[in-house]
């Protein structure tokens, strides 16, 4: 496993224990097996740890549904097979993007406030 791989594994298990909000890079490191500064050798930060677990698992229901059908029908079905069969397959990721989202709609509504 790379460390990359290592950074993101960690970040997923932790994001998903503890919210995204609820944890901080050096404690990604920390279960990394590095420190929270060497990640920022590998991530930007934190937003583009999520944004990269995000991106592999949208990357893997494209590699999934395949080449678009001619029937719109039949495409619709291909991609909610696999958005569902990634959902099984990813249960910890769809439980942090569920969390982000709900954070950030409680955050869009207090600020219209």
């Amino acid at each position: 496993m790379t460390r990359d791989e290592e950074i993101l594994t960690a970040a997923e298990k932790l994001f998903f224990e503890r919210s995204f909000d609820g944890v901080g890079v050096d404690e990604i490191g920390k279960v990394a097996g590095t420190s929270g500064s060497a990640i920022y050798r590998h991530f930007p930060g934190k937003d583009s740890i999520l944004a990269a677990l995000f991106d592999k698992v949208l990357d893997t229901l494209l590699v999934r549904i395949g080449e678009p059908d001619e029937d719109p029908v039949a495409d619709l079905e291909k991609l909610l097979r696999g958005f569902v069969g990634l959902a099984r397959s990813h249960e910890r990721l769809v439980a942090i993007w569920e969390s982000s989202v709900r954070a950030t709609h409680h955050f869009l509504q207090e600020s219209d406030i």
